[in-house]
């Protein structure tokens, strides 16, 4: 916990004798040892800390058994803690997920294929190959408009999302701006990117 004036240090462990419940305090302005600032009421350590610019929390903390203890001080002064009140830990059991993406994008995903899910791979360059799309084959993603979707009077497209397993444009056609959604032929895998060039030429080869 801290203002600008003081730090305090809450709590902690040592080898021996273990968790202890002393605080202590520095002046940030100034160099220093800690002082004394007084006890927790409950020795533990890993203890979390907030503070408002007069009070300042400790909470919860490692202890056997872990404690949902709420201490509080005031900063300013020195002094024991004194019980602020008890926090709840909840745990939450995921019946069933809905996918909400956008108007119109949205679909139930079932709990064994959330559970089994992975991260996408092309996450760590789907920006890249959405701006390479954009700036330099914005020819090619208009012919995908027209050869895979039903915006055949596209006049251009800009690519807005990629993930494994295809990717989305924003296609402007007579009627205003139109999303679209190609699925590739088969899902990517690989995290370094190389199989999206083919993907991408045997999608404009088919076009």
């Amino acid at each position: 916990s801290n203002n600008n004036t003081r730090g305090i240090f809450q709590g902690g462990y040592n080898p021996s004798p273990g968790m202890f419940n002393e605080a202590a305090y520095v002046t940030i302005q100034t160099l220093g040892n800690t002082s004394d600032f007084g006890d927790l009421t409950v020795a533990r350590g890993s203890t979390t800390g907030t503070s408002s610019s007069t009070r300042g929390l400790a909470i919860g903390g490692a202890t056997t058994p872990a404690t949902n203890v709420v201490d509080y001080c005031t900063i300013a002064s020195t002094g024991n803690y004194i019980d602020f009140g008890d926090f709840s830990f909840w745990r939450l059991e995921v019946e069933s997920l809905r996918y909400i993406g956008g108007y119109g994008r949205m679909s139930w995903v079932s709990l064994a294929d959330w559970r089994d899910a992975l991260p996408d791979p092309t996450a760590a360059f789907a920006d890249g190959v959405i701006d390479h799309m954009n700036e330099d084959h914005a020819d090619a993603m208009v012919a995908y408009c027209h050869a895979f979707s039903r915006a055949t009077d596209a006049t251009s497209a800009t690519m807005t999302g990629l993930d494994r397993y295809g990717f989305e444009m924003s296609a402007e056609t007579g009627q205003g701006p139109r999303p679209i959604r190609l699925p590739f032929a088969e899902p990517i895998h690989s995290s370094d990117g190389s199989p999206l060039r083919f993907m991408f030429q045997r999608t404009g080869r088919t076009c």
